[in-house]
This record gives C-alpha cells, sequence and structure tokens, in this order.
C-alpha cells in the first residue's frame, strides 16, 4: 500500500456519499485509535518521542493510513486560559511524525473517557454544560484548531469521546441528560470548531449506547454535526461468544442507526475486544466478520481501539488497577508481533487498497425501516427487538435505511417495515401518513403489536384481542411468498394480535387457524401484518438456531414482489452478502458468514440463473469478481 503524500495546506473534507477526500482523492480510513504502552492514554506528560515514532511508523508499515488521538484537557490548560506550550509543541510534533509517515490524526477533544475518567480540577464540580464550563470548552478547542488547521493531515475534529461518561464526575450531571441542555452544549462547541476551521468535519464520538435514556437525541445531533462517528462494543457477548453469530451483526446495526440526516458514518472507535476477556483467535474472528460488515453497511472508515497493549508495570496503577481489561484491548503485543486482530485489521487494509470503496459502488437493494418519532432508548428490550428485525432483513439480502417516523414524509422508497417496538407506540398522526403512503403505491410491512383508530382500515383486518402464546407457534396453510415458511416454528413466549380478516388475503395461520399473516390491498399499494412478531419470538434463542431460521425468506420474498432484487444473490441466512459494481461493469461480491460453523451454500446469479457453490469457514470472509457477460 502506497502511503500518502502530504502537501502543504492540503484539505481533508467529508462528502457525505462518499466519505473522506483529499483534494479530490477519496480516502477510505483504515486506522486506529493510539495511546503509548507505558503511560497509557496521557503520553503526553509523560513524552517519549522516540516511543511515539517507532509506534507510527509500524503503524504506517502495517498498512494503515490514520490513528486516533485524545487531547487531556488539563494537562494542556492547567487552569482557565493558561495552556502549556509544550502540549502544543508536542502535538506539533506528533502531526509531524504522522504525516512523514503518510498518516492522518484525528484528535478528540475533552477527554471524557479515555481509559479513565478525566476531568479538570479546576471545574469545580460545576456543570460540564454549564454556561461556563461550556464557553471554557468552546476556548480551549478553538486554541488547537486555529494553531492546527493548516496541518494537511487533520482528517477531522472531534469534539470529545463518548460524552456520556462524564456523568461519573463528581458534580457532573447524572444520566440521563437534560436533552436540550446537552445539546445546546454540543451546537455551541460545533460552531467554535467551524469559526476557527470552516472547511473540515466536524464529529463526537457518540457510543452505541448514547441514546434517548441517557438525554441524547442522535437525529438532533446529525443535523449538527458534519459527519456521524460511533463507538460501538457487543453487547451480546454476555450472551455468545465474542464472534457467535448476533456479536457479530451489532456493529453494521450501530452505523445504519447512526447514519442520520444524510450526514454518512465511520466508526471511530470499534471493533475492538480485550483478549483478557475473549481469546486471541476469537477476537481476530470478531475483527474479520465486523470490518467487513461494517463496509458492507456503509461505513466510510474504520478505527478500532486501540494499537497497543499496555506495559505490565503499569497494570497495578490508576487507572489499569480499576479498569483490569483495558490492559489487552491492544491489536499489537508488547513483543511487537500483530496479535491476530491486527492481522485481520491489514489484511482489511489490503482489500480497501485493492477494491477501494469509492470506485466499487453497492448495488444491494434498499428498503427503509421505520422507527417511532421518539428517540429509540437503550433499554434492552426495545434494543433487541430492532436489532433482530435488521439481522432479519439482512439475512434476506437487504440493505437498511432507518427512517424516523417525523421523518416520513420524505421517504421515497418501494418498501417500508414497521419492526415490533416495545412499548414506544406510534402516534396517530403517523398511522395516518402510512395509510396515505401506501394508498400512494407503498408496501409497508408490519410486525408491530401497537394498534390505533386507523390500524383496521390499513391492514383489513379486525383486531379481536391480545393472546398469550403458551405454546411454540408453527406457521401453517402459508400461501405466496409465505410458502417457505411452512411448518417453520416461531418460540413461544410472547403475545400477537388475533384478528380476523376484514378484506384482508390470509397468507398464513396457526394451528387454530387464527391469521399469522395477512396481506390487504389498499388503494395503489398493499399492507402486510404480521399477528406474532418475530423479531420478539426468536429473541431469546440460541444464536446457531436464529442463524439458520427461516424467516427471512419472507421479507426477501416481499423484497421481490415489488421489484427489489440483486444481481447476485446467497440463499444461506448466515450469510451477509454486500454486491458491488465497478464502473467498467464488474461486480464484486463479498461474502461474510456471521456462524462460527462452516458454511456449504451458493452463489446465484440473476442474469444467467446460474448457481456456483460456495464454502465458507466459520466466520470466513470471501470475496469474488464476477465480469459482466
Amino acid at each position: 500500500m502506497n502511503r500518502i503524500a502530504f502537501r502543504d495546506r492540503q484539505i481533508c473534507r467529508w462528502n457525505p456519499a462518499a466519505g473522506f477526500d483529499l483534494d479530490g482523492q477519496p480516502i477510505y480510513v483504515v486506522g486506529i485509535n493510539y495511546v503509548a504502552r507505558h503511560v497509557c492514554t496521557n503520553f503526553w506528560e509523560d513524552w517519549r518521542p522516540e516511543i511515539i515514532a517507532a509506534d507510527l511508523e509500524r503503524i504506517a508499515v502495517s498498512g494503515l493510513n490514520a490513528v486516533r488521538v485524545p487531547i487531556h484537557w488539563e494537562y494542556a490548560e492547567p487552569a482557565p486560559g493558561q495552556f502549556r506550550p509544550e502540549m502544543f509543541s508536542r502535538f506539533s510534533t506528533f502531526l509531524d511524525m504522522a504525516r512523514e509517515r503518510g498518516l492522518f490524526v484525528m484528535p478528540w477533544f475533552l477527554v471524557g473517557v479515555a481509559t479513565q475518567d478525566y476531568d479538570v480540577s479546576w471545574r469545580n464540580r460545576e456543570s460540564f454544560f454549564s454556561e461556563r464550563m461550556t464557553d471554557l470548552a468552546a476556548r480551549h478547542i478553538t486554541a488547537f484548531v486555529k494553531r492546527f488547521r493548516d496541518s494537511s493531515n487533520i482528517l477531522c475534529w472531534d469534539i470529545c469521546d463518548e460524552p456520556e461518561w462524564y456523568s461519573r464526575h463528581p458534580g457532573a450531571d447524572q444520566l440521563p441528560y437534560d436533552t436540550d441542555r446537552f445539546h445546546q452544549w454540543l451546537e455551541r462547541l460545533y460552531r467554535a470548531i467551524k469559526d476557527a476551521d470552516p472547511q473540515r468535519a466536524v464529529t463526537l464520538g457518540f457510543g452505541h449506547i448514547a441514546t434517548g435514556q441517557y438525554g441524547m437525541d442522535i437525529r438532533r445531533a446529525a443535523g449538527t454535526l458534519d459527519v456521524m462517528t460511533v463507538t460501538a462494543y457487543p453487547p451480546h457477548n454476555n450472551e455468545d461468544l465474542i464472534h457467535g453469530f448476533r456479536s457479530t451483526w451489532f456493529l453494521g446495526w450501530s452505523a445504519r442507526m447512526n447514519d442520520c440526516a444524510g450526514k454518512g458514518i465511520f466508526t471511530c472507535e470499534a471493533p475492538g475486544w480485550s483478549d483478557i476477556e475473549a481469546s486471541e483467535e476469537h477476537i481476530g474472528a470478531y475483527y474479520r466478520v465486523c470490518l467487513f460488515s461494517n463496509l458492507a453497511n456503509g461505513s466510510q472508515g474504520v478505527m478500532p481501539w486501540v494499537w497497543n497493549d499496555f506495559n505490565d508495570a503499569i497494570q497495578h496503577l490508576p487507572p489499569m488497577d480499576k479498569y483490569t481489561i483495558e490492559k489487552r484491548f491492544g491489536i499489537i503485543r508488547e513483543d511487537g508481533q500483530l496479535k491476530p486482530a491486527g492481522e485481520e485489521l491489514c489484511r482489511f487494509a489490503r482489500f480497501t487498497d485493492e477494491f477501494p470503496p469509492s470506485e466499487w459502488m453497492s448495488v444491494m437493494p434498499e428498503v427503509g425501516v421505520l422507527v417511532p418519532a421518539q428517540n429509540p432508548s437503550s433499554a434492552h428490550q426495545e434494543f433487541s427487538l430492532l436489532f433482530h428485525h435488521y439481522v432479519f432483513l439482512r439475512q434476506a439480502g437487504l440493505r437498511v435505511r432507518y427512517v424516523w417516523a417525523d421523518d416520513l414524509d420524505d421517504y421515497k422508497g418501494k418498501l417500508l417495515f414497521l419492526p415490533d417496538s416495545a412499548g414506544v407506540p406510534l402516534l396517530t398522526g403517523t398511522w395516518l401518513k402510512l395509510k396515505t403512503w401506501v394508498e400512494r403505491g407503498g408496501t409497508l410491512v408490519s410486525t408491530s403489536r401497537h394498534t390505533s383508530s386507523i390500524f383496521n382500515a390499513l391492514f383489513g383486518v379486525v383486531v379481536e384481542g391480545r393472546v398469550n402464546v403458551i405454546d411454540d407457534v408453527v406457521m401453517q396453510d402459508c400461501q405466496d411468498m409465505f410458502s417457505s415458511c411452512e411448518g417453520l416454528v416461531l418460540p413461544h413466549g410472547g403475545s400477537y394480535l388475533q384478528v380476523r380478516s376484514a378484506g384482508a388475503d390470509v397468507l398464513s395461520r396457526d394451528k387454530d387457524g387464527r391469521p399469522l399473516a395477512t396481506r390487504h390491498a389498499l388503494g395503489k399499494g398493499q399492507a402486510y401484518f404480521m399477528a406474532y412478531p418475530p423479531e420478539a419470538a426468536l429473541a431469546g434463542i440460541r444464536p446457531e438456531a436464529l442463524g439458520c431460521h427461516g424467516i427471512h425468506a419472507f421479507f426477501r420474498g416481499v423484497a421481490q414482489a415489488v421489484g427489489l432484487s440483486c444481481p447476485i444473490a446467497c440463499p444461506d441466512p448466515r450469510i451477509e452478502l454486500d454486491v458491488r459494481r465497478h464502473a467498467g461493469g464488474r461486480l464484486l461480491a463479498i461474502l461474510i458468514n456471521h456462524s462460527r460453523f462452516p458454511a456449504v451454500t451458493s452463489l446465484r446469479y440473476e442474469q444467467t440463473g446460474t448457481e456456483k457453490p460456495v464454502e465458507l469457514p466459520g466466520n470466513g470472509v470471501l470475496w469474488e469478481v464476477i465480469k459482466p457477460e
């Protein structure tokens, strides 16, 4: 891989449709978060440039093109308005060392959490979001931005990392934050940076849990920021192995959920996990699948946590003595050898160099998924329902675009899914919009148990009550796109709406003859309804059973019925497929096995009607270039 040769006063810009751009040259970022092994996060204070230079050289030799680094607020500014000159000097030296090695630098400010919870002692228990502290934070960041805005290898400006963890500091606002107050803080800091450097992108490293339950509105944030970034760690690793079926889908889902307001997204801190809690081999498999899945789901870059393991000599000192797993998140061992995760990151960098995403555009059929107007909560049940619904759609070969209820008027797609959403119902006005959208020619697929006064007319049914499911639900009398679901079992434990047809076609019933799935022609469109939501039913089954469950066939069938198709398909629901087309007409098929077990499957070519057998190892990734006929 050729290193980037930076020239003076170049500006890296963000294009929401294509990612980073350096003077007209698209850049797909494959980088790494960097902190020094000898001291952990605040290597500015314990400054050892020879160690840092050697690390940056190794990062560059490995084929990576960017590093993300923290700027410790209090070390740089030990008293309000009093900056350490050596901090500016050291950061300048760091930029120079990185530029010489072809590396972008992405600084993040106001460190909230980075191996430890950093603070500023002169805050004196005042809220981080107060007018005074916000003004001081703006001045702090502006001092750096003005000084270094002409540096050609600044990737973008990151306001801070995971601001939800400010809540752990004495006197700080507690979660959930006051939403207006938080976003006023965000908007003030964004404007301060843009006033100092109008050309570069500004972002903030949201954790995947930074949602309504924490007082943050990612859509409102997306309206402010230039690009969305996310830090994502697998919440399912406590239910499954780190490289298990559910865990490896989570990063792609986080990217889709946070790709808001047409701004685009990249993952500024993911994938990653500590080999104190999982073997190096399992983490390597997790990296392999997540890196390609992240690309398949539209992320315009990736920066895992983190380059180094930390030295044994500091593991008994704060913060390592408290955050014990932090010592071994690195992708390189203390002896300088890449771990399997590091090898996978380097392999992925070579892949994006050979097949630049800016030249190979995804042709996967896209569908909309509606979520309530309220900002999604991080409550496990709601996250779980949205997440499992996403998995079914990806298993069906469909690419997801999330559409919030109050943005429904702007949705121009053919097909819209309404997943079950626990205790967050749609508003009556949204139901009216959905009915109008269907009447005008849209196809709606609902698995939601929520109802409204519009519900019966929309789906052509009469709701007779709610049924608690004691026994497993078996799909019977299946027709049309449900035909492949005959005999499919949905586990018991939930509830569904008992309905009778009032004009709808019944496409599937349970063993007692009650409708499980219906289709209703309404105006120029049609509305499908599943009475027993599969995302709720399948959320608790074993990962490998989920991977092989056949419900995805229905989602694929509906998409095909409305004319959404892909030049290449893979029937195995364990395989996430990404198909990309080059300007010259060639196709690139990327197959990602989310299962820990081998998969024997096939590729189906739409143009010729032929199939090619394919075998993938557990957590394997394969790709193939197909030339046009």
